[in-house]
């Protein structure tokens, strides 16, 4: 009887101090059917779409981006998500942890992997992700190639828990001027990561718990 006690109570402290996450894609535009590829010549030139946080808190843990290489030079790629500022980009949330480096002479995108210890963001809010490369182009042909979705009429993929914010991206070549639109659609990327849906507050979750824990207690020794 004892041990049926414990196990009841131990499986009540679980449900009420656990808090459900669930990892998931949390955002996603690479299923778009569009394509429209614009070339990233210089190394202060970056190029940025936004997004906006869903109901609940969330934590960024990888960037998924398509990315071509056809320079005669290997290019190193960074990341990183940005707050919103009045419509453009403004201070840096985090960056992602690694740099991607692109052999030269790629014939075909493939999705590079940015991957975070984890980048907490808050619940209905406006963000950007940001995209630059650390070289300049050796020419204005075959360089960095950014895969963009084209249009803004195809939404996001099934199952996204954010969404879009503007109608157009950004592009900046930073040091020569303002943030500005980019008509070739919104960068080709998905986020992954982990969302925590919203609790009872937890003092309402301690006084549940020890009215709870009270009862089965109670109810095991009068049983005995």
């Amino acid at each position: 009887m004892r041990r049926y006690c414990f196990f009841i109570a131990a499986a009540l402290l679980v449900i009420v101090f656990s808090q459900t996450t669930l990892a998931a894609t949390l955002f996603s535009t690479i299923g778009q059917l569009d394509h429209y590829v614009t070339s990233s010549t210089f190394a202060n030139h970056h190029y940025a779409s936004d997004f906006r946080t869903g109901t609940d808190a969330s934590t960024i843990t990888a960037l998924l981006l398509p990315l071509r290489n056809q320079d005669t030079i290997q290019h190193n790629i960074r990341a990183a998500i940005h707050l919103d500022s009045a419509g453009v980009p403004g201070a840096v949330v985090a960056e992602f942890d690694n740099t991607i480096s692109l052999p030269a002479g790629e014939s075909a995108f493939t999705s590079r992997l940015f991957t975070t210890t984890g980048i907490d963001l808050d619940a209905e809010a406006n963000f950007w992700v940001i995209m630059r490369q650390l070289e300049n182009g050796t020419s204005s042909s075959n360089n960095l190639d950014v895969d963009m979705t084209g249009n803004f009429a195809n939404g996001v993929d099934p199952g996204s828990f954010f969404s879009t914010v503007s109608t157009t991206s950004v592009q900046n070549r930073i040091g020569f001027g303002a943030w500005g639109p980019f008509a070739g659609g919104n960068l080709r990327f998905a986020l992954e990561g982990i969302v925590t849906p919203s609790v009872p507050e937890p003092s309402c979750l301690m006084m549940l718990g020890t009215a709870c824990l009270g009862t089965a207690y109670f109810r095991c020794l009068v049983r005995r």
